[in-house]
């Protein structure tokens, strides 16, 4: 790729995750998409992997000012919000207000991971950031938060309720989850030298090697990782997105995660679309949850691209990406999802009319203790909003698909990591 082309795509990408930043009084709110759209809100996963593809842009030599301005103004956002307890939750509203519904435990690990990619994009450039210091010790007291409320000492493992799927299959331990927490402590090991102090430095590379070794004993089997262990210790041996994590992160090596990899992609491959369903489901299961009906998730495909390139499997990446770019929009916006007509139809009468994506979004096993009701209907506003204008509009255009969640900013934000790689791979 020339090098003209490159900029031309980082520079597409970056815009849409430049016009989803919001200046506020506790720092810059990285909404998921744009306020007119699905998710006007502050997810903290989300932004972590834009930190991840902004550290890299950076590091690469591309637009240094424009991405470490966001990575520092949504820091000092990540530093005033985060709980007395020492966590973050799950979303917060575009003035910085938390607006969490769900029991989320891997969020305290994003808010880690942003922190820590921002103090080594500054490096990268050989800058001094503001706060180091300040920021490693927040790092070091959310790390002391989760393993003192979400660690299990049996397993040695962190606990989930939900995490990247929001939903009630990501309840015991999860692959998701704890890599989550891995890679936190592997960028914290990073920065500890500089901005901690050698017992703390000692004390995280310990907890990671530890944890490391936990997820090979009781989330590997069969020859493959697996998505979750249940509280009662069964596997949950099924495909589901999440299975790329220990090589998303790249906490382990390729070999290793290669007949992993094969196997979610064999189960979760979209054979109309193309690309990766998020799990295994269908329209009118009661347990699986269905946003606009089933399709390819954009993101997770751009994370299976980065995958095979990491893996060194050019050919098949380049093919994830080229199809990607069939998904835009004509303004150059990705969606979180697709789905074709039929799906949403599908969804729209057994689910969403019925009530069952009401009762599923909102499984009292699943929320907050005590959560606000005002929360509720908040997040209902925005889905059904976003259903009737897909539905209001599909009609009027030929193409077989919706688009769900546009633009995503964490679609884009996987899109260009993956295209980095592709560049690198040359």
């Amino acid at each position: 790729m020339e090098k003209g082309n490159l900029h031309k795509i980082l520079e597409r990408n970056l815009r849409v995750i430049k016009n989803c930043t919001h200046e506020c009084q506790k720092g810059m709110v990285l909404i998921a998409t744009y306020k007119s759209s699905r998710y006007p809100h502050f997810y903290p996963r989300d932004a972590a992997a834009i930190a991840r593809a902004l550290r890299v842009v950076v590091e690469e030599g591309h637009f240094e000012q424009a991405c470490i301005k966001i990575l520092e103004h949504t820091s000092r956002l990540l530093m005033n919000i985060q709980g007395k307890n020492g966590h973050w939750n799950q979303r917060y509203s575009i003035h910085a207000k938390d607006l969490s519904i769900y029991k989320q435990e891997d969020n305290t690990a994003h808010g880690i991971s942003f922190l820590c990619n921002y103090l080594l994009a500054i490096e990268s450039v050989e800058k001094k950031p503001k706060d180091g210091k300040k920021i490693f010790k927040q790092c070091m007291k959310a790390l002391n938060a989760a393993i003192k409320d979400y660690f299990d000492n049996e397993t040695g493992l962190f606990c989930s309720t939900t995490s990247i799927h929001e939903f009630a299959i990501e309840t015991g331990f999860t692959l998701w989850t704890n890599c989550s927490y891995l890679d936190a402590m592997e960028q914290m090991k990073k920065i500890s030298g500089k901005y901690g102090n050698a017992k703390e430095g000692k004390f995280v590379s310990e907890k990671a090697d530890e944890l490391k070794k936990n997820i090979t004993k009781n989330l590997f089997d069969e020859g493959r990782f697996i998505a979750r262990l249940y509280k009662n210790k069964a596997k949950d041996m099924r495909a589901d997105i999440t299975l790329m994590s220990p090589l998303y992160f790249g906490l382990f090596d390729a070999k290793k995660c290669e007949s992993t990899i094969e196997f979610m992609r064999k189960k979760l491959w979209d054979k109309k679309l193309g690309l990766l369903y998020r799990f295994e489901s269908e329209i009118g299961d009661s347990f699986m949850h269905n946003h606009a009906g089933i399709g390819p998730w954009i993101q997770y495909s751009a994370m299976l691209a980065q995958c095979y390139f990491k893996a060194g499997k050019k050919k098949k990446g380049e093919e994830t990406l080229s199809h990607i770019e069939k998904f835009r929009s004509n303004n150059g916006f990705l969606p979180e999802h697709v789905a074709s007509k039929e799906s949403f139809d599908d969804f729209w009468k057994k689910e969403w009319l019925t009530g069952m994506d009401f009762e599923k979004e909102f499984n009292k096993e699943i929320l907050l203790d005590k959560v606000d009701f005002d929360r509720i209907a908040n997040e209902l506003y925005f889905m059904a909003r976003s259903y009737r204008k897909i539905r209001s509009n599909y009609k009027n255009h030929k193409r077989p698909y919706i688009r769900f969640g546009v633009p995503l900013a964490w679609s884009h934000a996987e899109f260009i990591t993956a295209t980095i790689l592709r560049e690198k791979s040359n």
